[in-house]
């Protein structure tokens, strides 16, 4: 186990077969240390030594809490963190052809609109700068899960699968479908499903 940056950065991940991080007693502080992306970029090192492959899940999860509390600036920077995280495992793909990545949420928060226009709304965020210089705002609707659909995107084997839309716990037909725990050929896409959840 490691607790800290330095034990972190100390770790041999050719000569480590498990790990646990323990970085904070709840939420990691930002700047988060080590970030999510360092900390999936270790998670493969050491789980792809595994001739029987591997699964492993990711969350962005302070993307959720941010947008509860209604503070885009933060629910920009941990998404653009899951972001960098997501590289690590789209990197790692290319080089095993047989890897199957998913990326999607379990639910959408905030109800969060942009705009190119102020709308002069009591709680609007902005102006925030895009790369080309043109400024945007940030409105949003609630503090609470909404029930708007949220996007999957998927590479490798049986990414196909996640085309569509359809109820959030397909995802996980299609990840069994993928480890070899259930026929391709028996799962289907349901048809214009959403989870309200």
């Amino acid at each position: 186990y490691v607790c800290d940056k330095d034990g972190f950065s100390a770790l041999n991940t050719d000569e480590t077969s498990r790990l646990i991080g323990l970085f904070a007693d709840e939420g990691l502080q930002r700047p988060y240390t080590p970030s999510l992306e360092q900390m999936t970029e270790t998670a493969i090192a050491i789980l792809s030594q595994d001739p029987d492959g591997f699964f492993l899940m990711v969350e962005g999860g302070q993307i959720d809490w941010a947008c509860h509390t209604q503070d885009a600036k933060n629910a920009m920077g941990d998404t653009l963190e899951f972001d960098r995280a997501v590289a690590q495992a789209v990197e790692f793909a290319q080089t095993e052809p047989y890897t199957l990545v998913i990326i999607t949420a379990d639910h959408e928060t905030g109800g969060m609109t942009v705009s190119e226009t102020p709308s002069g709304l009591p709680g609007e965020d902005g102006p925030f700068s895009m790369p080309d210089g043109r400024q945007f705002y940030i409105n949003w609707t609630t503090v609470s899960h909404t029930s708007a659909p949220v996007p999957v995107s998927a590479q490798g084997p049986a990414a196909d699968l996640a085309i569509g839309e359809y109820e959030n716990t397909y995802i996980y037909d299609i990840m069994l479908a993928s480890a070899g725990f259930a026929d391709f050929n028996r799962v289907f896409l349901p048809l214009c499903f959403h989870s309200y959840e």
